[in-house]
């Protein structure tokens, strides 16, 4: 099977009516050093709902609540020291873009 998915890849859950969600959306990743620490393909997954699909989702990333950024390797493996659960600050997310490509500073 072709992999679709760029290495390493990085995954957002948030949620519509979370108000954190929408603030790490508005600043932290706009900003220039997360943009430049990020430098690839981030997938947000949005939960709407807490239905069976969503559930599914959460569960295949091993995410318990939105927000949760999730950062995995080459060999799709989650990167469990990166993750990022809750408030997210620009500076703590682009150490851990940084660290999940092993560039930390």
């Amino acid at each position: 099977m072709t992999k679709i998915l760029p290495n390493p890849w990085r995954s957002l859950v948030s949620a519509d009516r979370c108000v954190t969600c929408h603030t790490i959306e508005r600043s932290a990743l706009r900003a220039p050093d997360v943009v430049a620490a990020l430098g690839g393909i981030r997938l947000p997954s949005l939960v709407s709902a807490l239905d069976v699909a969503s559930s599914a989702l959460m569960r295949s990333l091993a995410v318990i609540r939105p927000p949760t950024m999730t950062f995995f390797d080459d060999s799709d493996q989650n990167a469990l020291d990166t993750r990022l659960v809750g408030e997210i600050r620009a500076a703590s997310l682009a150490d851990a873009a940084r660290a999940e490509k092993g560039a930390a500073r």
